[in-house]
């Protein structure tokens, strides 16, 4: 609750107060709203197509490492086929979103990096 104190001065010098309680909604904080919109943008299907391609990288990197290079192809097919599904679906059915900006290319940053390093592991990769 809110107390707002007024004071009105008249000719003959006496001071009337009025004293209101009014009861403000209590706005969100900046804070909760922000994560709010982030678990929005998180739910969206391609962010969550993202984030399993996130969540792969390291089993793809396991196969490259433990020479299960067959299943690992297989895997890395499947990521480049879920890295254009997430931007099809984001444009065609208007679900881009700003956390999108930042993590498909986070994703695919992730998985060039990590195969990079399990292919040079492995002496595949020169180095």
């Amino acid at each position: 609750a809110r107390k707002t104190i007024v004071s009105v001065e008249t000719n003959d010098e006496s001071v009337s107060t009025v004293t209101t309680n009014k009861t403000a909604k209590t706005p969100k904080s900046n804070q909760d709203s922000h994560s709010e919109s982030i678990t929005k943008q998180l739910r969206s299907t391609p962010n969550l197509i993202t984030l399993g391609r996130i969540a792969s990288t390291p089993l793809i990197s396991y196969l490259i490492i433990t020479e299960r290079y067959d299943i690992a192809v297989a895997g890395c097919i499947v990521a480049g086929f879920t890295d254009w599904l997430d931007g099809e679906i984001a444009r065609r059915y208007d679900e881009a979103t700003v956390l999108g900006t930042y993590l498909d290319p986070l994703a695919d940053k992730m998985m060039v990096n990590v195969l990079s390093v399990s292919l040079w592991y492995k002496a595949i990769l020169p180095g």
